[in-house]
């Protein structure tokens, strides 16, 4: 517990203490702010008004959305200061379900953690090893966690995550290029967190086949298939997003009666399902702020004497 008292400029001829502390049990850190004065209730109403909500959360590629277009030929995160780590150190796997594939036909592959790590973030494509560049052929099926977008002049030829919510294992379906013919690779990056990534994660090669023009429904059958290398690949479970009940989380108890309470995104307050809230209760001349956020990220709150939230008091 941190106990801080101070005495203001001249310009603010009041006191003001808080105490700051962290419920170990719920991990909601709350301070009690002590105000008095006409200038710091006019400050409260400012609050109120234009409370911020800086919220990063899991902060892959420093996009929670899924990766920039941008960085669609370096596959790297744009995490300054943070290099990646090497590519052979990656917990996460990119397994494709077979080592041949025929020109035109769909492929199941699967990203995936065989250990109790998650990865917040990721970037797949296909490419051609000996010309690694571009990505080829299109996802034609996406799960719920994950995008396709489109790199360079190619439609659907890569995807990447929707948010920063930890997964375990996603499968996709891609389809490689009708004329083309010889060795892919899938080519991966994945985000742990902000300074925790790998770059160039690659799968075994598949090669592409030609179609058979006598029987081309047949030719897409696969002839071998090898285990990973270092564990045999699960079977593929769809990830389910599991939401908190809504009575099983207190800070929103009171929201709009004896509290006001802000929350991101839009509108999850109605749905108690944010992932960041902070609230504050009056009693007197007691403030009372919680805050507390959701994913590996933090969540912060300012006070401002007016609504540009140039001046910022510190607490």
């Amino acid at each position: 517990m941190l106990i801080e008292e101070e005495t203001l400029p001249e310009t603010y001829p009041v006191k003001r203490s808080s105490v700051v502390f962290r419920d170990e049990l719920s991990g909601l850190e709350k301070t009690h702010l002590h105000l008095r004065g006409t200038r710091y209730k006019q400050m409260l109403v400012a609050l109120l008004s234009w409370c911020v909500l800086a919220v990063l959360v899991g902060r892959g590629y420093a996009y929670s959305r899924g990766a920039p277009d941008q960085v669609c030929q370096s596959m790297t995160p744009l995490h300054q200061g943070a290099p990646p780590q090497t590519p052979g150190t990656s917990p996460f796997l990119v397994t494709p379900a077979l080592l041949q594939a025929g020109q035109g036909s769909p492929l199941k592959l699967m990203v995936s953690s065989p250990s109790e790590l998650t990865f917040a973030g990721f970037f797949l494509q296909a490419r051609d090893p000996r010309d690694p560049l571009e990505p080829l052929g299109t996802f034609t099926a996406v799960p719920g966690f994950a995008q396709a977008i489109n790199c360079a002049s190619g439609v659907r030829n890569a995807v990447t995550h929707v948010n920063s919510t930890g997964k375990k294992s996603l499968q996709f379906e891609w389809e490689p290029p009708a004329d083309y013919e010889g060795p892919i690779q899938f080519n991966a990056t994945f985000v742990q967190d902000y300074s925790t990534f790998w770059v160039g994660v690659l799968s075994d090669k598949v090669e592409v086949a030609k179609r058979s023009v006598d029987n081309p429904a047949q030719s897409t059958g696969i002839s071998t298939t090898r285990a990973p290398k270092t564990s045999t690949v699960p079977a593929y479970v769809p990830e389910v997003e599991v939401k908190a009940a809504a009575t099983d989380d207190p800070i929103y108890s009171g929201c709009g009666s004896t509290k006001s309470c802000f929350g991101a995104p839009d509108q999850c307050l109605d749905t108690k399902s944010c992932t960041a809230v902070t609230t504050v209760q009056v009693e007197g001349d007691r403030y009372t702020f919680e805050v507390k956020g959701r994913g590996a990220g933090y969540a912060a709150v300012a006070l401002s004497e007016d609504s540009k939230m140039v001046n910022i008091l510190h607490t």
